[in-house]
């Protein structure tokens, strides 16, 4: 579509969309009559943001009994790093993913925006419980999403991995294993003498035995 980006287009289709003035009186105005009807509201705006617009949990569920309000934030308005802004590279760096990529002299983010994914993931499974919640048991719990917590829990595998020979350093700042796994049986690249480099890996058609 001309005008608009892809990556925008992509992520909206088959949406409906209105764009408001919510300081002025009738944006506000529209923006206070869409909750009705509605089961899920959503929003991610800046620390603060929402409570100073009246769009946080609390107030909406004082008008809106049965709506389901997920709130989604850098690092949340309760913790250590409450209040803080965040975007996906910062929250990649802060939880050590980026010590999992790249090469030991200069880590990488992973290829695609990892911590908006996972925190919408975890927006997703976290609003379907409390909509089964207010179907079955008539309460309505809130949600909260951070995405310095959703990316940590994805972390909690790397910690576990045991010091070997080859990787004699711990944690988040052990060596690269490239297409390797520490724990499972390694499928390393191929050399070649010029790029691309290939990768091979293997399946069994009825998957592992012990």
């Amino acid at each position: 579509m001309r005008g608009q980006a892809s990556y925008f287009v992509w992520l909206n289709r088959s949406k409906e969309s209105v764009s408001l003035d919510i300081k002025s009186e009738a944006g506000r105005k529209i923006l206070d009559d869409l909750p009705d009807g509605a089961d899920v509201f959503v929003q991610n705006l800046a620390p603060g943001a929402a409570a100073r617009l009246g769009l946080d949990a609390d107030s909406l569920r004082r008008v809106h009994t049965s709506l389901v309000v997920c709130d989604i934030s850098g690092c949340g308005s309760k913790r250590l790093l409450a209040g803080r802004k965040a975007y996906d590279l910062l929250i990649q760096c802060e939880t050590g993913v980026v010590s999992l990529s790249g090469s030991e002299s200069e880590p990488a983010k992973a290829g695609i925006s990892i911590a908006d994914m996972t925190a919408g993931m975890y927006a997703y499974s976290g609003i379907l419980s409390a909509l089964y919640t207010r179907a079955t048991m008539g309460r309505v719990p809130a949600v909260e999403v951070r995405l310095f917590d959703a990316l940590a829990e994805w972390m909690g595998q790397p910690p576990t991995t045991p010091a070997t020979r080859e990787n004699s350093r711990c944690c988040c700042r052990c060596r690269m294993s490239a297409n390797g796994h520490p724990k499972a049986v390694r499928f390393p690249s191929a050399t070649s003498a010029s790029p691309p480099t290939p990768c091979s890996g293997a399946r069994r058609a009825r998957g592992s035995r012990r």
